[in-house]
């Protein structure tokens, strides 16, 4: 069965590529938030969403910059290990 926390990982890769007008493999990690914000397949908070940015390894010079191609394709994972639902009941 297709869900769209499956589809969430090409979805983000195909978002972060418009936003990549350079084609570098890198955006920024604010863009990746609004990215996140605005996607109509997850439903996370800000906050969850904040965090999603901070294991996104952000690097590069100043720090604050993602490799898009690997977090959208461990996004669905990462989503899963933190933010389902059963997760958060075990974390109450």
């Amino acid at each position: 069965m297709d869900t769209s926390i499956d589809k969430i990982g090409p979805s983000l890769l195909e978002a972060c590529k418009e936003v990549d007008e350079k084609a570098t493999g890198n955006i920024s990690v604010q863009q990746l938030r609004v990215i996140l914000l605005h996607s109509n397949l997850i439903m996370l908070t800000p906050l969850q969403i904040n965090f999603l940015c901070g294991f996104s390894n952000p690097g590069g010079v100043d720090g604050l910059t993602v490799e898009y191609v690997h977090f959208c394709s461990h996004v669905k994972t990462l989503i899963e290990q933190h933010f389902t639902v059963d997760v958060l009941r075990r974390k109450a």
